[in-house]
Protein backbone atom coordinates (compact mmCIF):
# COMPACT_ATOMS: atom_id res chain seq x y z
CA UNK A 1 0.00 0.00 0.00
CA UNK A 2 0.92 3.55 -0.26
CA UNK A 3 2.01 5.86 2.38
CA UNK A 4 -1.39 7.68 2.29
CA UNK A 5 -3.00 4.24 2.51
CA UNK A 6 -0.81 3.50 5.33
CA UNK A 7 -1.48 6.69 7.34
CA UNK A 8 -4.95 6.26 6.53
CA UNK A 9 -4.67 2.70 8.55
CA UNK A 10 -2.56 3.90 11.48
CA UNK A 11 -5.35 6.71 12.69
CA UNK A 12 -8.21 4.02 12.34
CA UNK A 13 -5.63 1.48 14.49
CA UNK A 14 -5.64 4.70 16.37
CA UNK A 15 -9.56 5.10 16.78
CA UNK A 16 -9.72 1.02 17.69
CA UNK A 17 -7.46 1.81 20.88
CA UNK A 18 -9.54 3.68 22.28
CA UNK A 19 -12.21 1.45 21.56
CA UNK A 20 -10.20 -1.24 23.39
CA UNK A 21 -9.15 0.99 26.09
CA UNK A 22 -13.05 1.87 27.34
CA UNK A 23 -14.18 -1.52 27.06
CA UNK A 24 -11.05 -3.25 29.05
CA UNK A 25 -10.02 -0.59 31.44
CA UNK A 26 -12.93 -1.12 34.11
CA UNK A 27 -12.35 -4.76 34.00
CA UNK A 28 -9.23 -5.10 36.45
CA UNK A 29 -11.32 -2.45 38.88
CA UNK A 30 -13.73 -4.82 39.80
CA UNK A 31 -12.91 -6.88 42.26
CA UNK A 32 -11.98 -3.14 43.98
CA UNK A 33 -15.28 -1.47 43.15
CA UNK A 34 -17.08 -5.54 44.64
CA UNK A 35 -14.94 -4.62 48.03
CA UNK A 36 -16.31 -0.92 48.04
CA UNK A 37 -19.75 -1.67 46.82
CA UNK A 38 -20.06 -5.55 47.68
CA UNK A 39 -23.17 -6.33 45.13
CA UNK A 40 -21.78 -8.06 42.55
CA UNK A 41 -25.37 -7.84 40.39
CA UNK A 42 -24.89 -3.58 40.83
CA UNK A 43 -21.37 -3.92 40.29
CA UNK A 44 -22.39 -5.72 36.98
CA UNK A 45 -24.36 -2.55 35.84
CA UNK A 46 -20.55 -0.62 35.29
CA UNK A 47 -20.09 -3.21 32.37
CA UNK A 48 -23.25 -3.54 30.97
CA UNK A 49 -24.13 -0.06 30.78
CA UNK A 50 -21.26 0.58 28.73
CA UNK A 51 -22.55 -2.29 26.29
CA UNK A 52 -26.04 -1.26 26.26
CA UNK A 53 -25.20 2.18 24.71
CA UNK A 54 -23.07 0.44 22.66
CA UNK A 55 -25.46 -1.83 21.01
CA UNK A 56 -27.60 1.42 19.98
CA UNK A 57 -24.68 3.76 19.37
CA UNK A 58 -23.32 1.13 16.77
CA UNK A 59 -25.92 1.09 14.98
CA UNK A 60 -27.16 5.12 15.10
CA UNK A 61 -23.94 6.17 14.90
CA UNK A 62 -23.08 4.05 11.34
CA UNK A 63 -26.59 5.06 10.08
CA UNK A 64 -25.23 8.72 10.65
CA UNK A 65 -21.92 8.55 9.24
CA UNK A 66 -23.54 7.21 6.33
CA UNK A 67 -25.75 10.59 6.05
CA UNK A 68 -23.53 12.85 7.13
CA UNK A 69 -19.51 11.47 6.48
CA UNK A 70 -18.10 8.39 9.17
CA UNK A 71 -14.90 11.10 9.91
CA UNK A 72 -17.31 13.86 11.77
CA UNK A 73 -19.03 10.99 13.65
CA UNK A 74 -15.82 9.47 14.32
CA UNK A 75 -14.52 12.27 15.56
CA UNK A 76 -17.76 13.10 18.03
CA UNK A 77 -17.95 9.58 19.32
CA UNK A 78 -14.20 9.77 20.27
CA UNK A 79 -15.09 13.36 22.16
CA UNK A 80 -18.02 11.55 23.45
CA UNK A 81 -15.69 9.24 25.02
CA UNK A 82 -13.66 11.45 26.41
CA UNK A 83 -16.40 13.53 27.97
CA UNK A 84 -17.72 10.15 29.78
CA UNK A 85 -14.36 9.31 31.25
CA UNK A 86 -14.29 12.46 33.07
CA UNK A 87 -17.52 11.72 34.20
CA UNK A 88 -17.26 8.75 35.80
CA UNK A 89 -13.95 10.01 37.46
CA UNK A 90 -14.62 12.89 39.34
CA UNK A 91 -15.97 11.03 42.10
CA UNK A 92 -16.14 7.85 43.34
CA UNK A 93 -20.33 7.18 43.72
CA UNK A 94 -21.34 4.78 41.92
CA UNK A 95 -24.00 6.35 39.98
CA UNK A 96 -21.87 8.94 38.37
CA UNK A 97 -19.79 5.95 37.43
CA UNK A 98 -22.39 4.48 35.55
CA UNK A 99 -23.06 7.54 34.19
CA UNK A 100 -19.98 8.65 32.49
CA UNK A 101 -19.93 4.97 31.67
CA UNK A 102 -23.45 5.70 29.64
CA UNK A 103 -21.76 8.23 27.85
CA UNK A 104 -18.75 6.23 27.08
CA UNK A 105 -20.97 3.62 25.27
CA UNK A 106 -20.90 5.89 22.48
CA UNK A 107 -17.56 4.14 21.93
CA UNK A 108 -19.23 0.87 20.86
CA UNK A 109 -19.49 2.35 17.17
CA UNK A 110 -16.04 3.39 16.63
CA UNK A 111 -15.93 -0.41 15.44
CA UNK A 112 -19.04 -0.22 12.33
CA UNK A 113 -17.60 3.71 11.26
CA UNK A 114 -13.61 2.08 11.02
CA UNK A 115 -14.95 -0.81 9.11
CA UNK A 116 -16.63 1.76 6.75
CA UNK A 117 -13.94 3.81 6.60
CA UNK A 118 -11.55 0.87 5.46
CA UNK A 119 -13.77 -0.29 3.04
CA UNK A 120 -14.51 3.58 1.99
CA UNK A 121 -10.58 4.28 1.19
CA UNK A 122 -8.49 1.14 1.02
CA UNK A 123 -8.22 -1.25 -1.90
CA UNK A 124 -11.05 -4.38 -1.84
CA UNK A 125 -8.30 -6.86 -1.70
CA UNK A 126 -6.91 -5.25 1.64
CA UNK A 127 -9.76 -4.78 3.81
CA UNK A 128 -9.65 -8.01 5.39
CA UNK A 129 -5.93 -7.30 6.17
CA UNK A 130 -6.70 -3.96 7.72
CA UNK A 131 -10.05 -5.72 9.57
CA UNK A 132 -7.47 -7.78 10.89
CA UNK A 133 -4.51 -5.02 12.00
CA UNK A 134 -7.90 -3.26 13.46
CA UNK A 135 -8.70 -6.36 15.34
CA UNK A 136 -5.03 -6.85 16.61
CA UNK A 137 -4.93 -3.19 17.61
CA UNK A 138 -7.97 -3.19 19.41
CA UNK A 139 -6.74 -6.41 20.84
CA UNK A 140 -3.53 -4.95 22.49
CA UNK A 141 -5.43 -1.68 23.37
CA UNK A 142 -7.85 -3.89 25.68
CA UNK A 143 -4.44 -5.36 27.16
CA UNK A 144 -2.79 -2.56 27.79
CA UNK A 145 -6.20 -0.97 28.92
CA UNK A 146 -6.53 -4.27 31.55
CA UNK A 147 -2.84 -3.70 32.58
CA UNK A 148 -3.10 0.61 32.95
CA UNK A 149 -6.19 -0.38 34.33
CA UNK A 150 -4.72 -2.47 36.76
CA UNK A 151 -1.57 -0.34 37.88
CA UNK A 152 -3.42 2.94 38.44
CA UNK A 153 -6.56 0.62 40.61
CA UNK A 154 -3.54 -0.98 42.84
CA UNK A 155 -1.86 2.76 43.34
CA UNK A 156 -4.77 5.56 43.38
CA UNK A 157 -7.52 3.51 43.41
CA UNK A 158 -10.47 2.07 40.83
CA UNK A 159 -11.34 5.43 39.50
CA UNK A 160 -8.58 6.73 38.74
CA UNK A 161 -8.35 4.64 35.57
CA UNK A 162 -10.44 7.10 33.79
CA UNK A 163 -8.02 9.62 33.52
CA UNK A 164 -5.75 7.71 31.26
CA UNK A 165 -8.84 6.91 29.33
CA UNK A 166 -10.00 10.92 28.74
CA UNK A 167 -5.89 11.57 27.93
CA UNK A 168 -6.16 9.09 25.06
CA UNK A 169 -9.34 9.89 23.78
CA UNK A 170 -8.20 13.04 23.21
CA UNK A 171 -4.85 12.55 21.60
CA UNK A 172 -6.53 10.06 19.16
CA UNK A 173 -9.53 12.95 18.54
CA UNK A 174 -6.35 15.06 17.30
CA UNK A 175 -5.11 12.31 14.84
CA UNK A 176 -7.88 11.56 13.28
CA UNK A 177 -8.82 15.78 12.42
CA UNK A 178 -5.25 15.96 10.90
CA UNK A 179 -5.11 12.35 9.31
CA UNK A 180 -7.81 11.33 8.06
CA UNK A 181 -9.42 12.18 4.75
CA UNK A 182 -12.90 13.41 5.04
CA UNK A 183 -15.84 11.16 4.01
CA UNK A 184 -18.65 12.27 1.60
CA UNK A 185 -21.64 11.96 2.88
CA UNK A 186 -24.08 8.58 1.29
CA UNK A 187 -27.66 10.78 -0.30
CA UNK A 188 -30.63 9.70 2.23
CA UNK A 189 -33.05 7.91 0.78
CA UNK A 190 -35.58 8.79 3.35
CA UNK A 191 -36.14 10.78 6.49
CA UNK A 192 -33.82 9.08 9.59
CA UNK A 193 -35.13 6.26 11.65
CA UNK A 194 -34.94 8.04 15.27
CA UNK A 195 -37.67 6.39 16.98
CA UNK A 196 -35.89 3.05 15.95
CA UNK A 197 -32.77 3.94 17.78
CA UNK A 198 -34.64 4.82 20.64
CA UNK A 199 -37.02 1.77 20.80
CA UNK A 200 -34.16 -0.93 21.20
CA UNK A 201 -32.52 0.53 24.33
CA UNK A 202 -35.37 0.54 26.90
CA UNK A 203 -36.26 -3.18 25.47
CA UNK A 204 -32.78 -4.21 26.15
CA UNK A 205 -32.41 -2.71 29.47
CA UNK A 206 -35.88 -3.98 30.53
CA UNK A 207 -34.37 -7.65 29.93
CA UNK A 208 -31.31 -7.09 31.88
CA UNK A 209 -32.93 -5.81 34.31
CA UNK A 210 -35.02 -8.92 34.79
CA UNK A 211 -32.00 -11.32 34.30
CA UNK A 212 -29.87 -9.35 37.05
CA UNK A 213 -33.02 -8.98 39.36
CA UNK A 214 -34.80 -11.87 39.04
CA UNK A 215 -34.17 -14.18 41.51
CA UNK A 216 -33.70 -10.99 44.00
CA UNK A 217 -37.13 -9.49 43.13
CA UNK A 218 -38.81 -12.92 42.68
CA UNK A 219 -39.12 -14.88 39.51
CA UNK A 220 -42.97 -14.03 39.87
CA UNK A 221 -43.28 -10.78 41.21
CA UNK A 222 -44.67 -7.70 39.81
CA UNK A 223 -41.77 -5.90 38.71
CA UNK A 224 -40.19 -8.89 37.19
CA UNK A 225 -42.82 -9.77 34.78
CA UNK A 226 -43.56 -5.79 34.46
CA UNK A 227 -40.18 -5.45 33.22
CA UNK A 228 -40.36 -8.80 31.08
CA UNK A 229 -43.51 -8.22 29.45
CA UNK A 230 -42.57 -4.74 28.95
CA UNK A 231 -39.43 -5.28 27.38
CA UNK A 232 -40.63 -8.39 25.36
CA UNK A 233 -43.27 -6.03 23.71
CA UNK A 234 -41.31 -3.21 23.32
CA UNK A 235 -38.72 -5.12 21.26
CA UNK A 236 -41.83 -6.72 19.19
CA UNK A 237 -42.71 -3.32 18.42
CA UNK A 238 -39.62 -2.20 17.51
CA UNK A 239 -39.41 -5.46 15.47
CA UNK A 240 -42.45 -4.53 13.57
CA UNK A 241 -41.07 -1.03 13.00
CA UNK A 242 -38.17 -1.37 11.69
CA UNK A 243 -39.51 -4.40 8.89
CA UNK A 244 -42.21 -1.99 7.42
CA UNK A 245 -39.85 0.68 6.95
CA UNK A 246 -37.92 1.56 3.78
CA UNK A 247 -34.84 2.93 5.25
CA UNK A 248 -35.02 1.96 8.99
CA UNK A 249 -32.11 3.12 11.57
CA UNK A 250 -31.08 -1.34 12.02
CA UNK A 251 -31.97 -3.15 9.35
CA UNK A 252 -33.05 -6.28 10.12
CA UNK A 253 -33.47 -7.50 7.08
CA UNK A 254 -29.96 -7.88 6.34
CA UNK A 255 -30.16 -11.12 8.23
CA UNK A 256 -31.56 -12.49 5.74
CA UNK A 257 -28.64 -13.45 3.51
CA UNK A 258 -27.41 -17.12 5.09
CA UNK A 259 -23.97 -15.66 6.11
CA UNK A 260 -24.70 -12.39 7.67
CA UNK A 261 -26.84 -14.22 9.67
CA UNK A 262 -24.63 -17.30 10.87
CA UNK A 263 -21.61 -14.15 11.55
CA UNK A 264 -23.91 -12.34 13.47
CA UNK A 265 -24.98 -15.38 15.45
CA UNK A 266 -21.26 -16.98 16.14
CA UNK A 267 -20.66 -13.04 17.23
CA UNK A 268 -23.64 -13.11 19.75
CA UNK A 269 -22.09 -16.69 21.07
CA UNK A 270 -18.65 -15.64 21.32
CA UNK A 271 -19.60 -11.88 23.27
CA UNK A 272 -21.97 -13.78 25.44
CA UNK A 273 -19.95 -16.18 26.54
CA UNK A 274 -15.67 -16.51 25.88
CA UNK A 275 -14.94 -12.39 25.44
CA UNK A 276 -16.22 -12.79 28.97
CA UNK A 277 -13.12 -14.62 30.04
CA UNK A 278 -11.33 -11.37 31.13
CA UNK A 279 -14.35 -10.09 33.61
CA UNK A 280 -14.47 -13.92 35.46
CA UNK A 281 -10.34 -14.08 36.20
CA UNK A 282 -9.77 -10.75 36.93
CA UNK A 283 -12.41 -11.73 39.82
CA UNK A 284 -10.75 -15.21 40.28
CA UNK A 285 -7.73 -13.96 40.51
CA UNK A 286 -7.84 -11.29 43.20
CA UNK A 287 -10.92 -13.11 45.10
CA UNK A 288 -8.88 -13.67 48.61
CA UNK A 289 -7.00 -16.55 49.08
CA UNK A 290 -9.15 -17.26 52.60
CA UNK A 291 -12.28 -18.49 50.63
CA UNK A 292 -10.46 -21.51 48.76
CA UNK A 293 -10.95 -20.69 45.32
CA UNK A 294 -9.79 -17.06 45.03
CA UNK A 295 -5.72 -16.83 44.48
CA UNK A 296 -5.52 -13.62 45.61
CA UNK A 297 -3.39 -11.70 42.85
CA UNK A 298 -2.84 -7.72 42.72
CA UNK A 299 -4.76 -6.09 40.13
CA UNK A 300 -1.31 -5.41 38.83
CA UNK A 301 -0.45 -8.84 38.23
CA UNK A 302 -3.64 -9.21 36.46
CA UNK A 303 -3.12 -6.60 34.19
CA UNK A 304 0.12 -7.99 33.44
CA UNK A 305 -0.88 -11.86 32.59
CA UNK A 306 -3.21 -10.03 29.91
CA UNK A 307 0.25 -9.54 28.14
CA UNK A 308 0.73 -12.96 27.00
CA UNK A 309 -2.92 -13.19 25.89
CA UNK A 310 -1.82 -9.80 23.80
CA UNK A 311 0.76 -11.26 21.97
CA UNK A 312 -1.61 -14.33 21.06
CA UNK A 313 -4.38 -12.13 19.77
CA UNK A 314 -1.96 -10.14 17.49
CA UNK A 315 -0.76 -13.54 15.94
CA UNK A 316 -4.08 -14.83 15.42
CA UNK A 317 -5.74 -11.80 13.98
CA UNK A 318 -3.32 -11.35 11.60
CA UNK A 319 -3.36 -14.95 10.85
CA UNK A 320 -7.28 -15.22 10.31
CA UNK A 321 -6.73 -11.52 8.39
CA UNK A 322 -4.77 -13.01 5.87
CA UNK A 323 -6.98 -15.65 5.36
CA UNK A 324 -9.80 -13.76 5.14
CA UNK A 325 -8.72 -12.14 2.26
CA UNK A 326 -7.61 -14.91 0.29
CA UNK A 327 -10.40 -17.36 1.37
CA UNK A 328 -12.98 -15.35 3.33
CA UNK A 329 -13.98 -15.41 6.52
CA UNK A 330 -15.68 -18.84 7.46
CA UNK A 331 -12.23 -20.52 8.32
CA UNK A 332 -11.11 -18.34 11.26
CA UNK A 333 -14.74 -18.07 12.55
CA UNK A 334 -14.71 -22.19 12.75
CA UNK A 335 -11.27 -22.24 14.01
CA UNK A 336 -11.64 -19.45 16.78
CA UNK A 337 -14.99 -20.84 17.96
CA UNK A 338 -13.06 -24.28 18.62
CA UNK A 339 -10.24 -23.09 20.04
CA UNK A 340 -12.34 -20.90 22.50
CA UNK A 341 -14.63 -23.93 23.26
CA UNK A 342 -11.12 -25.65 23.97
CA UNK A 343 -10.37 -23.08 26.68
CA UNK A 344 -13.62 -22.53 28.27
CA UNK A 345 -13.69 -26.47 28.96
CA UNK A 346 -10.02 -26.10 30.30
CA UNK A 347 -11.33 -23.69 32.50
CA UNK A 348 -14.47 -25.98 34.06
CA UNK A 349 -12.07 -28.70 35.01
CA UNK A 350 -9.43 -26.46 36.45
CA UNK A 351 -8.99 -22.91 37.63
CA UNK A 352 -6.75 -23.82 40.78
CA UNK A 353 -3.35 -21.62 39.68
CA UNK A 354 -2.56 -18.83 38.12
CA UNK A 355 -0.04 -20.65 35.42
CA UNK A 356 -3.08 -22.77 34.52
CA UNK A 357 -5.42 -19.46 34.35
CA UNK A 358 -2.92 -17.90 32.43
CA UNK A 359 -2.52 -20.44 29.30
CA UNK A 360 -6.61 -20.75 29.60
CA UNK A 361 -6.39 -16.75 29.04
CA UNK A 362 -3.99 -17.32 26.30
CA UNK A 363 -5.69 -20.18 24.29
CA UNK A 364 -9.34 -18.48 25.11
CA UNK A 365 -7.56 -14.84 23.08
CA UNK A 366 -5.91 -16.99 20.23
CA UNK A 367 -9.81 -18.01 19.64
CA UNK A 368 -11.79 -14.56 20.10
CA UNK A 369 -9.10 -12.75 17.85
CA UNK A 370 -9.44 -15.46 15.22
CA UNK A 371 -13.39 -15.19 15.47
CA UNK A 372 -13.60 -11.66 15.40
CA UNK A 373 -11.48 -11.20 12.63
CA UNK A 374 -13.49 -13.63 10.51
CA UNK A 375 -16.77 -12.60 11.26
CA UNK A 376 -16.75 -9.54 10.15
CA UNK A 377 -15.10 -10.13 7.16
CA UNK A 378 -18.04 -13.15 6.43
CA UNK A 379 -20.11 -9.85 7.05
CA UNK A 380 -18.57 -7.29 4.59
CA UNK A 381 -18.72 -10.03 1.64
CA UNK A 382 -22.39 -10.65 2.28
CA UNK A 383 -23.21 -7.16 2.24
CA UNK A 384 -23.13 -4.41 -1.22
CA UNK A 385 -20.64 -1.88 -0.28
CA UNK A 386 -22.61 0.94 -0.02
CA UNK A 387 -24.17 -0.73 2.77
CA UNK A 388 -21.07 -1.66 4.84
CA UNK A 389 -21.73 0.64 7.82
CA UNK A 390 -25.35 -0.52 8.30
CA UNK A 391 -23.97 -4.55 8.27
CA UNK A 392 -21.46 -3.76 10.21
CA UNK A 393 -23.47 -1.72 12.61
CA UNK A 394 -25.93 -4.10 12.70
CA UNK A 395 -22.57 -6.91 13.99
CA UNK A 396 -22.04 -4.63 17.01
CA UNK A 397 -25.26 -4.26 17.97
CA UNK A 398 -25.27 -8.25 18.46
CA UNK A 399 -22.49 -7.60 19.65
CA UNK A 400 -22.86 -5.21 22.28
CA UNK A 401 -26.37 -6.30 23.15
CA UNK A 402 -24.35 -10.07 23.51
CA UNK A 403 -21.69 -9.26 25.72
CA UNK A 404 -24.26 -7.10 28.37
CA UNK A 405 -26.39 -9.92 28.73
CA UNK A 406 -23.67 -12.18 29.20
CA UNK A 407 -22.14 -9.79 31.76
CA UNK A 408 -25.35 -9.59 33.36
CA UNK A 409 -25.59 -13.58 33.18
CA UNK A 410 -22.07 -14.13 34.40
CA UNK A 411 -23.11 -11.73 37.57
CA UNK A 412 -25.79 -13.65 38.68
CA UNK A 413 -24.01 -17.33 38.41
CA UNK A 414 -21.92 -15.62 40.64
CA UNK A 415 -24.13 -14.73 42.81
CA UNK A 416 -25.70 -17.79 42.92
CA UNK A 417 -23.52 -19.37 45.34
CA UNK A 418 -21.33 -17.99 48.01
CA UNK A 419 -18.71 -17.95 50.70
CA UNK A 420 -19.04 -14.82 53.17
CA UNK A 421 -16.45 -13.96 56.25
CA UNK A 422 -17.17 -12.90 59.49
CA UNK A 423 -18.41 -9.30 59.12
CA UNK A 424 -20.46 -11.09 56.33
CA UNK A 425 -19.20 -10.04 53.17
CA UNK A 426 -19.54 -12.56 50.42
CA UNK A 427 -17.68 -14.12 47.50
CA UNK A 428 -18.30 -16.16 44.95
CA UNK A 429 -17.25 -19.93 45.76
CA UNK A 430 -15.80 -22.62 43.30
CA UNK A 431 -19.28 -24.58 42.15
CA UNK A 432 -20.06 -20.64 41.44
CA UNK A 433 -16.84 -19.90 39.12
CA UNK A 434 -17.28 -23.18 37.31
CA UNK A 435 -21.07 -22.73 36.78
CA UNK A 436 -20.15 -19.68 34.57
CA UNK A 437 -17.12 -21.46 32.89
CA UNK A 438 -19.69 -24.51 31.86
CA UNK A 439 -21.91 -21.66 30.21
CA UNK A 440 -19.02 -20.12 28.27
CA UNK A 441 -18.15 -23.31 26.61
CA UNK A 442 -21.82 -23.79 25.97
CA UNK A 443 -22.35 -20.44 23.86
CA UNK A 444 -18.82 -21.92 22.45
CA UNK A 445 -20.38 -24.65 21.49
CA UNK A 446 -23.07 -22.93 19.89
CA UNK A 447 -20.27 -20.86 18.11
CA UNK A 448 -18.82 -23.55 16.21
CA UNK A 449 -21.75 -25.15 15.03
CA UNK A 450 -23.18 -21.82 13.24
CA UNK A 451 -19.69 -21.01 11.87
CA UNK A 452 -19.53 -24.67 10.29
CA UNK A 453 -23.09 -23.36 8.51
CA UNK A 454 -21.82 -20.81 6.76
CA UNK A 455 -20.89 -21.18 3.01
CA UNK A 456 -17.73 -19.71 1.05
CA UNK A 457 -19.26 -17.03 -1.51
CA UNK A 458 -17.81 -17.58 -5.15
CA UNK A 459 -16.04 -14.36 -4.91
CA UNK A 460 -14.16 -14.82 -1.38
CA UNK A 461 -10.56 -13.87 -1.53
CA UNK A 462 -10.68 -12.05 -5.18
CA UNK A 463 -9.47 -8.81 -5.66
CA UNK A 464 -11.55 -6.30 -7.22
CA UNK A 465 -9.94 -2.86 -7.22
CA UNK A 466 -11.09 0.05 -5.09
CA UNK A 467 -14.11 0.11 -3.85
CA UNK A 468 -16.20 2.84 -4.76
CA UNK A 469 -17.57 5.72 -2.64
CA UNK A 470 -21.18 4.48 -3.80
CA UNK A 471 -24.66 6.12 -3.72
CA UNK A 472 -26.70 4.55 -0.63
CA UNK A 473 -29.64 3.09 -2.69
CA UNK A 474 -31.08 0.12 -1.44
CA UNK A 475 -29.52 -3.42 -2.77
CA UNK A 476 -32.09 -5.82 -3.76
CA UNK A 477 -29.84 -8.84 -3.47
CA UNK A 478 -29.64 -8.04 0.19
CA UNK A 479 -32.84 -7.50 1.47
Amino acid sequence: MSRRLWLILIVLMSAEIVSGFESSMILAGLPAWLRIYGDPVSIGWIVSSYLLVSAAAAALCGRLGDLFGRKKVLMVVIGAACVGSIISGATGKLEWVVTGRLIQGLAGSIIPLCYGLAREHLPRERVGFAIGLMISTMSAASALGFLLGGVLTDLYGPQSIFAGSAIMAAIVLVGIAVGLPQSKPLPQTGPTDWLGGILFVPAIAALLLVISNGARWGWTSPAVLGFGLGGVATLAIWVWHERRLDDPMIDIRLLANRNSAMANLAMAFAAMGVIQITQLTSLLLQQPKWTLVGLGTSATLVGLMKVPSLLAGVTASVWAGLVSDKNGGRLPMLCGSAVALLACVLGALNHTSVIVILIEVVISQLGIAAAYTGIPKVIVDASPPSRTSEATGLMTVVRATSQAIGAQVLAVLLASSRIFDASGKSFPDDRAYTLVWWFMAAAATGGVLVSWLVVKPPSAGKAAGPVPNTAGARDPTAE
